[in-house]
């Protein structure tokens, strides 16, 4: 309920643009990197389909993983100070 009254909130004091304020540098830095998942996705999909059943289940799976890795940033692994662990 406290959404839907700050939602209103917002609203009645700083008008309907406000709800999207922020948007634009958002899709800035998102749309490239989806881009390119959606090609990498296409690329490993029509490669996968001339190996495996065509459009099954584990081409869209695996084509999904691969674009996922090709996008992603590597993790980093800073040990358990950073990663909310205990250290003993």
């Amino acid at each position: 309920m406290q959404c839907l009254w700050t939602s209103k909130l917002i609203l009645e004091r700083e008008g309907p643009r406000s709800l999207f304020r922020g948007l634009g540098p958002n899709l800035v830095g998102v749309a490239p990197s989806r881009a390119i998942y959606f090609g990498a996705y296409s690329t490993a999909k029509e490669k996968l389909n001339g190996v495996l059943e065509p459009d099954s289940t584990q081409v869209h799976m695996l084509s999904a993983g691969m674009a996922e890795k090709k996008t992603r940033p590597p993790k980093v692994n800073r040990g358990p100070r950073h990663s909310g662990g205990r250290v003993r």
